[in-house]
């Protein structure tokens, strides 16, 4: 199994870091100190300083060091064990963070860090797509909180609270991104009753929950809940891809007013606050114009003019190039088939689609040259080496 052998892997990459010497110290700090007259307690300590100012690669060492020294108790052991899981998962090491992980669990269950070694686990087997493991180690997680909670102190128990509320939350989000559409709608909404003062991701579950009713093609609950969310939290990060779905749920209910809405304030936030990506997003515009369209191409037509309007941004002018060079090759007689717009829009439109088809139209004429003058060159060589011969 691939998961396996490159956790394997990197298991053999952390050991053998154990076996290189310690560096001169980065910091003028660390000139008083010396790793080979200092006591266990001395090593972790400064393991954990150079994490905490992201000095990872000696803190590595020093922790691979602190763990081959006999006689440290068994606390003092995990909690070298979990800080070397929490630099592994820090660098982007996600296997080598399971690696580390498992072995506390496996070695110290009983110790404090054992619910958050299983919390992080889940966390690391969800970014690598193991749904199952993630949901396994997030229910083991809740599990620990509930039984616990009752025994704990007051700041432990705050702290297993947040635990509960994460491992609750990272359900949720396994179970979507596993597309356990029905599930992960009921595990939202336990989430948004059971914590009301989690404002941000309650906004985040109620855009999960139209996507999830996108998703299940039910289209008057989707809409619903869109509109609900975007009123909610109109700059949340998924605000861009919710009016994009508008624009395909406006269409499906014939709602050609709110549709070309949708697709102005889509347009506009992704101007406004989508500046980096704005190729992505106009690829995807036109992607989903596309799919849907292809077949009745006139019913596009107040989307189009839509896009069109936007003069002050070039941008789209150019996406709209794209997307009619999709049109022609999708469209058996492009004359006939290409959208026309309402009459007020008709000279801008006009004076557009004709610009095209004139670029168009050069472009193909230089590929007919380009071509021709290989076969030339090619037939010519050819020529010239057989009479060579």
């Amino acid at each position: 199994m691939v998961m396996r052998t490159a956790s394997l892997l990197c298991l053999l990459l952390a050991l053998g870091t154990a076996l290189l010497p310690l560096p001169v110290p980065a910091h003028a700090d660390d000139n008083d100190f010396n790793p080979g007259a200092a006591t266990p307690n001395e090593i972790l300590a400064q393991a954990r300083r150079c994490a905490d100012r992201n000095d990872y690669a000696i803190a590595i060492q020093l922790i691979d060091r602190y763990l081959r020294i006999p006689g440290v108790d068994r606390p003092a052991l995990a909690e070298g064990v979990f800080l070397r899981a929490k630099i592994a998962q820090k660098i982007d090491e996600p296997t080598a963070a399971l690696v580390w992980y498992r072995r506390y669990l496996s070695e110290f269950p009983d110790q404090i860090d054992a619910p958050r070694a299983m919390f992080q686990s889940g966390e690391l087997y969800k970014q690598l797509g193991a749904y199952d493991r993630a949901r396994e180690a997030f229910y083991k997680t809740l599990s620990f909180a509930i039984n616990k909670a009752s025994s704990l102190e007051k700041d432990d128990f705050s702290s297993s609270l947040r635990l509960s509320q994460a491992a609750t939350w990272e359900l949720a989000e396994t179970e979507y991104l596993d597309s356990n559409w029905d599930r992960a709608d009921e595990l939202y909404e336990r989430f948004k009753k059971q914590n009301p003062s989690l404002e941000k991701l309650i906004q985040t579950s109620n855009y999960r929950q139209a996507d999830i009713a996108f998703q299940l093609h039910k289209t008057p609950e989707a809409i619903a809940k869109y509109e609900t969310a975007l009123s909610i939290a109109p700059f949340h990060p998924f605000a861009a891809e919710s009016w994009l779905r508008l624009v395909t749920l406006y269409g499906q209910t014939k709602d050609k007013d709110k549709q070309s809405a949708a697709l102005q304030s889509f347009i506009w936030l992704v101007n406004t606050l989508e500046k980096d990506d704005q190729l992505y997003w106009q690829r995807r515009c036109a992607d989903q114009l596309l799919a849907e369209y292809k077949d009745h191409l006139i019913d596009q037509e107040s989307l189009l003019e839509t896009i069109l309007k936007n003069k002050e941004n070039p941008a789209w002018a150019k996406m709209l190039d794209f997307y009619l060079s999709l049109l022609d090759r999708q469209a058996s007689d492009p004359a006939s088939n290409l959208p026309r717009p309402s009459v007020a829009a008709n000279d801008n439109w006009n004076k557009w689609l004709g610009d095209f088809r004139t670029r168009l139209g050069k472009i193909i004429q230089q590929i007919e040259v380009m071509r021709n003058t290989d076969t030339t060159s090619v037939s010519g060589g050819a020529d010239s080496a057989a009479g060579t011969k």
